[in-house]
């Protein structure tokens, strides 16, 4: 007779995981680990190449959620509302990542992506816009012209 019962952790889902993207209202903004600080704080740098000292969020200090945070990780960083203090609440991966650069949530990236991605500058976007009206005026001269 075994009176012992194995112990399953059934909170943990690992295969369903959601595309987590940042919600303006809270002030989260999306940032990338320059170099740690010591005491789970870290130097990050926003898309705008602006940086700031982020301390890690609890939830990924301890518990099933915890997260080992190196230098060059893409994280999604949270300000306090009283202070100019940020949080660090998730980390991405190199495949959620491409995920969000897809969908364009990461158009101010200046520096060319390590993963071998590029994302174009709102300066080229609005460029391109340009060139296209022009093409459509050229047009427009053309059809006058005939």
């Amino acid at each position: 007779m075994a009176t012992h019962q194995k112990k399953h952790n059934k909170d943990r889902v690992t295969n369903s995981k959601e595309l987590i993207i940042r919600d303006q209202s809270q002030g989260e903004k999306y940032g990338e680990v320059v170099r740690a600080t010591g005491n789970c704080r870290f130097e990050c740098r926003f898309l705008d190449n602006s940086t700031t000292n982020a301390a890690l969020a609890g939830k990924l200090i301890k518990g099933p959620h915890k997260q080992r945070i190196t230098p060059g990780d893409f994280v999604l960083l949270q300000a306090l509302i009283d202070k100019n203090k940020y949080y660090i609440i998730h980390k991405y991966s190199p495949d959620d990542k491409k995920k969000l650069a897809k969908n364009g949530e990461l158009t101010q990236i200046n520096a060319i992506e390590q993963i071998g991605t590029t994302v174009m500058m709102e300066s080229e976007i609005a460029n391109k816009k340009e060139k296209v009206i022009n093409d459509i005026d050229d047009i427009a001269e053309l059809i006058e012209n005939i």
